[in-house]
C-alpha cells in the first residue's frame, strides 16, 4: 500500500503547474541493473530555481529476476527513491555545464526463495 501511496504523491507534486520563476522537467527512461542484470524504469522530476539550482526526486524500479539453483530459485526485485539537488557551473557558455551533486537515498532490494521439495518416488 505504500508503494502506491509514495507513487500518487510523486505524480501529483509531478503535475503541479509551475509558476513562472520556477521552470521544470518531468522525465520518464529505461535503465538498466548491472548488478541484477535487469531493466528497470527511472521518472523523476526536477525544478529549476534560477539559472544555476537544480532539485527534485527521482523514482527508480528494477524488474524481478529469478535465478535457479538445484531446488531453489531466488526472486529480487529493486526499488530506489532519491531526492537530488544541482548547482550549474557553466564551463563553455550554452554548450557545456557541470554540476556537484547532493542528495538523499533510500533503497530497498525485495528478495524471496522458492524451494523446490525433492519427491521420493519408486521406480
Amino acid at each position: 500500500m505504500s508503494k502506491f501511496f509514495f507513487l500518487f504523491v510523486f505524480f501529483q507534486i509531478a503535475s503541479l503547474n509551475l509558476s513562472s520563476q520556477i521552470r521544470g522537467t518531468f522525465d520518464i527512461a529505461a535503465t538498466w541493473s548491472i548488478g541484477l542484470e535487469t531493466p528497470g524504469i527511472n521518472t523523476r522530476v526536477y525544478f529549476l530555481l534560477g539559472d544555476k539550482i537544480c532539485f527534485g526526486p527521482e523514482f527508480s524500479y528494477f524488474f524481478e529476476k529469478s535465478k535457479s539453483n538445484h531446488d531453489e530459485t531466488v526472486s529480487t526485485s529493486v526499488f530506489a527513491v532519491d531526492f537530488n539537488a544541482h548547482y550549474l557551473i557553466e564551463i563553455i557558455e550554452h554548450r557545456l555545464e557541470a554540476y556537484p551533486i547532493l542528495g538523499l537515498n533510500y533503497t530497498k532490494a525485495v528478495s524471496y526463495t522458492h524451494l523446490t521439495l525433492p519427491t521420493n518416488r519408486e521406480v
